[in-house]
Formats: C-alpha cells, structure tokens, sequence
C-alpha cells in the first residue's frame, strides 16, 4: 500500500502551493473554520485495488468549506471558482500541476466533484462546500 501519509501532506502542499489564501490541513479537521480545505481517505473498493495492475493507493477526498452563510450568494460564487477547472482557484488545477505529488505517488487524477452542498456541525451554522474525489496511483 502507498505511503497514505506521504500523499495527504502531498494533497495539501499541492493545494497551498497554489491557493495560499485557502486554510488547509492534511488532516481531517472536526470543526475546521471557513474558509478551510482538509484531506481524508474516501472508500476504498479492495476488489478494485487488488485487480489494477499491481498499482494500488487509496483514493483520497478534498473537502473545501467555504462559509458559514446559508444561502449567501458571494460564497456560492466563491465556490465556484474552486470549482471551475480554468481558474487560478480550481482545485483540480491545484493538484494536476505536479501529479506526482512531490513523489508521494506514480500520478492521480481528479475523478469527480460533488459540487455544492451544505455541510451541517454542531452548534454552527451550515457550511457551503464541495468535495473532490482523487485517484492515486502508487507503486505496491
């Protein structure tokens, strides 16, 4: 198995690196802050793993959280541009500049995008935001 470590902390350098202003963890955050970015592991389909080529690494999910403002139009359309593949603040373009990661992994891809939603924490109000599913590929 890839070093899981090693391509979280290559997700999030990735990210910061182009998005500086974003407030980013490697790290699943329990009550992260917007405007804020952390990384987790996504499911893993083992059969899938087992039968890819001797290449095998967990997809990972990017989770942005943008505000705290249910329904506000300026961070619908700040999400957006996290979004959008041809902006400077695109989150796909964040991490195919260097699919390596550093050498974290072989390469990745961003597969999909959940596009907006509402996430709900405790005590607080809604957070609009967006999930990024990535697919690693690393060397057994």
């Amino acid at each position: 198995m890839a070093d899981v470590t090693a391509i979280r902390e290559g997700i999030a350098a990735a990210i910061n690196a182009a998005i500086p202003e974003l407030q980013m963890s490697a790290w699943q955050l329990a009550n992260p802050t917007p405007p804020a970015a952390h990384v987790f592991p996504d499911d893993i389909d083992w059969r899938d793993a087992s039968s890819n080529s001797g290449i095998t690494a967990p997809p990972m999910k990017v989770q942005v959280l943008i505000s705290d403002a249910s329904g506000d139009i300026g961070a619908q359309q700040n999400l957006d541009a996290y979004i959008d593949d041809g902006n400077d603040r695109s989150i796909k373009r964040a991490l195919e500049q260097d699919p390596t990661l550093g050498g974290a992994c072989s390469d990745l891809f961003v597969a999909s995008c959940s596009g907006a939603r509402f996430y709900q924490f405790e005590g607080r109000p809604p957070a609009l935001g967006a999930e990024w599913r990535v697919e690693v590929l690393a060397p057994r």
